[in-house]
Parts: C-alpha cells; structure tokens; sequence
C-alpha cells in the first residue's frame, strides 16, 4: 500500500498568511464551520485549520485536524471544483487561480470522517455561487 502524504508546501504556515486570509477572504457558513478562502499568488492551493477553544480535549481537536487534513488532501483542488461545477461554461480549473483556504471549527462540529466533509463542502458550495465573488464574469 503506497503512502501519499500531504506535502508542507499545501499547508499555511505563517500567521501573516492567517492574517491576510482572515481580512481579504470570502467566507462560507457551513454548519458549525466555516471556509475562509481568497486567492494567493502561489502554484498550490494551501490549508489552514482554525479550531476554536470551545471545542474541548486535545485529542478531539487533534483528530477533528487530521480528519480536516486527510479530506483536503483527497480534495486538494476543491475551491476549483466547486467554483467551476454549473456556475462557469467550460470552466478550467487550470485557469482558475490557487487559493489560501482556512477551515474554522467551531463548538458544534460533527463531521466524523472525510467523506462527511466533502458532501458538506459541496453542499456548501452548491449555495454560494462562487465564481460571481471571486471573478469577473464576461
């Protein structure tokens, strides 16, 4: 069985970077989390998690941030995938821009495995149009 890890270059790591994300991004309410996104000038989309205190216990938290992980590294290009699913005619996500993604926890979360995540995120995104927030439309 082959291992593929989720390289440190697809997570953020600098808190200028939280930072910037924070005050620029758009945001999206899911249910007891939310996804901060903007764009950044880097070949890669990257990962932030935010677990806010309110969620208890070390070893809840930490598992809450490898389910989070393991769900973005399957889905590495999902800000593409769902900028591009039914809102742009012949979308490329080649031709899109990478993002800076932060995925807030909150009180509340209950999404136990990366499946979860993902049909919430699509959920997500099916009620947002993204494209129209981020970009220009013709």
């Amino acid at each position: 069985m082959k291992f593929f890890p989720l390289p440190k270059s697809s997570l953020l790591k600098k808190s200028r970077d939280y930072k910037r994300v924070y005050q620029q991004g758009k945001r999206l309410q899911g249910r007891n989390y939310s996804i901060i996104l903007t764009p950044n000038n880097v070949d890669t989309n990257r990962l932030g998690i935010s677990i806010h205190g309110q969620v208890k216990g070390a070893v809840r938290r930490n598992r809450t941030k490898r389910i989070i992980r393991e769900f973005y590294r399957l889905n590495q290009t999902f800000p593409q995938k769902g900028i591009c699913s039914g809102t742009v005619e012949n979308c490329s996500e080649d031709d899109l821009p990478k993002m800076d993604i932060i995925f807030t926890v909150r009180k509340g979360f209950d999404l136990k495995n990366p499946i979860e995540i993902t049909q919430s995120v699509e959920d997500l995104f099916k009620k947002n149009d993204l494209f129209k927030s981020f970009f220009k439309s013709d």
